[in-house]
């Protein structure tokens, strides 16, 4: 009975660590509304993620220039993978994959159509390790695409949520203080 008494008691003391972790985990980075609707430029394939990302935590987008109150330029992307681990039976290796993006985030004064970059070329990075089997090729490619579009959407997610940190720590207008290369 002591026993379930004290894991009872450590469950109650673990609860709010975990409900706090989970709430800052499902928190969406909404950009403030007065620098919506966003429109996203760039690398076409990472501008589609992009554009679902910012919707998806409850961003507006534009696919007009004359609309839009900020612009999401991403300058380039790439993707790096390397092989570095071989079973000594040659029935699998671990590939490292590494996907790149150059981005920049501007707002826009609807008065007179000026920009100010707020970050300027900023490198974001994510990766994953896949495990491959070379004798089913079929099986590696189906796992290669998940894993790209997986890296894809987390990149986005993290661009989205560096802009709205960024967006939150910024003046409304004509703010001197632009975000700069980490």
């Amino acid at each position: 009975m002591q026993k379930r008494s004290l894991v009872v008691a450590f469950i109650i003391c673990l609860l709010p660590t975990l409900s706090a972790c989970s709430y800052h985990l499902r928190q969406s980075a909404a950009l403030p509304t007065q620098w919506q609707p966003v429109l996203v430029e760039g690398n076409n394939v990472l501008s589609k993620t992009m554009r679902r990302a910012l919707l998806k935590d409850g961003n507006r987008i534009t696919e007009k220039r004359a609309n839009a109150r900020s612009v999401v330029d991403i300058h380039e992307h790439s993707i790096e993978s390397a092989s570095y681990a071989i079973d000594s039976a040659l029935q699998s290796v671990e590939k490292r994959i590494v996907a790149h993006a150059n981005y920049s985030w501007s707002t826009i004064n609807n008065s007179d159509q000026s920009s100010q970059r707020r970050i300027d070329h900023l490198r974001e990075a994510v990766e994953s390790i896949q495990i491959d089997n070379p004798n089913n090729i079929t099986a590696r490619n189906a796992e290669t695409e998940f894993i790209l579009r997986e890296l894809r959407e987390k990149l986005c997610r993290q661009m989205v949520r560096n802009i709205a940190f960024t967006a939150q720590q910024q003046p409304d207008s004509g703010g001197e203080n632009a975000a700069q290369n980490h």
